[in-house]
């Protein structure tokens, strides 16, 4: 699932796009840095989802900082590599090392684009990269990080900084999520500049305060953008919390137990859970989807780490 409203991607994506088509007989990386909140994960997802076909192989490895803090985290991140190559539903892993000796195996013979999401750790990469000589040339390894130093720049071919939306793009986004269309509705375009000028060109922010912003009248979005005037440039966590405070009650409270006990849960174990505290527990995950403070990726519930950290 890739979000949508995908603005300016296409030029971000093309030299990415290049770089996996371009025949080369090695075995490449290439890193996609930035802050958080920049788009990393989305230019990833949307590279991979263009060019995946061209493989024999290929694994998208979701948000590996969280999930390799979990026990047995990077026995389960190769389990997923394994099952995506294979094409199975469940492999047995019982450690690391076992890991890398059955991802080796898998790897044989096949021409595989691999991307790994969000890696801060260099021991997450060993867990895959420990046999990059056992790749079949002509694979493909992208990594996306805030840390472009994880890795030694020798075995690196590529590395690709996301920039921020420009002006007009981050208005565009922030359009279509606050009012369904690619630039303000009349009588907003002065407010519209300023959360613009304020979310200083990063899609998160511009998504999160265009969908907390949705269907709102005008008196709302100037009080919202009153609070924003005191938040110091591109915060993105004091801007992320205006969009916290407009929640109801209930969300709230729905918000914090989701990001303090349930991250990577199954919908419904959660929702079994919290609905014993009387919280409203479907209608609630469906209004902080709606103002993307939560997906749902393969049924499990995840918040990008600004929103954790909030929590």
């Amino acid at each position: 699932y890739v979000a949508p409203y995908l603005i300016g991607i296409d030029y971000r994506a093309k030299h990415i796009s290049f770089w996996l088509q371009n025949g080369s007989a090695d075995v490449g990386i290439l890193m996609v840095c930035g802050m958080g909140g920049i788009g990393k994960t989305t230019l990833a997802k949307f590279v991979y989802n263009s060019n995946f076909h061209a493989f024999e192989g290929s694994s998208f490895v979701l948000n590996i900082r969280e999930i390799s803090k979990q026990p047995n985290g990077l026995v389960k991140l190769q389990k997923q590599i394994l099952s995506d190559i294979l094409k199975r539903t469940k492999e047995r892993v019982s450690c690391v090392d076992e890991g890398i000796v059955k991802i080796s195996d898998a790897l044989s013979g096949k021409r595989v684009l691999l991307v790994l999401d969000d890696v801060d750790d260099s021991d997450q990469l060993n867990a895959v990269l420990g046999m990059k000589s056992l790749f079949f040339p002509g694979s493909k390894i992208i990594i996306t990080t805030r840390h472009e130093r994880i890795l030694n720049p020798h075995l690196v071919d590529k590395v690709y900084t996301v920039e921020k939306l420009d002006t007009d793009e981050s208005l565009e986004l922030y359009s279509w999520h606050a009012f369904g269309k690619p630039h303000p509705v009349e009588g907003f375009l002065v407010g519209s500049n300023e959360v613009v000028k304020r979310c200083g060109g990063i899609p998160l922010a511009l998504r999160v305060l265009g969908s907390s912003l949705a269907g709102q009248n005008l008196d709302v979005c100037q009080s919202t953008i009153k609070k924003l005037q005191v938040v110091p440039n591109n915060r993105i966590i004091e801007l992320l919390k205006i969009s916290y405070e407009s929640l109801e009650d209930d969300d709230r409270s729905l918000f914090l137990h989701i990001a303090c006990f349930f991250l990577w849960e199954d919908k419904d174990f959660a929702v079994k859970i919290l609905d014993k505290c009387e919280l409203f527990t479907i209608v609630g995950i469906q209004n902080l989807i709606d103002r993307d403070l939560l997906s749902l990726p393969n049924g499990r519930l995840f918040m990008h780490h600004y929103f954790k950290n909030l929590g």
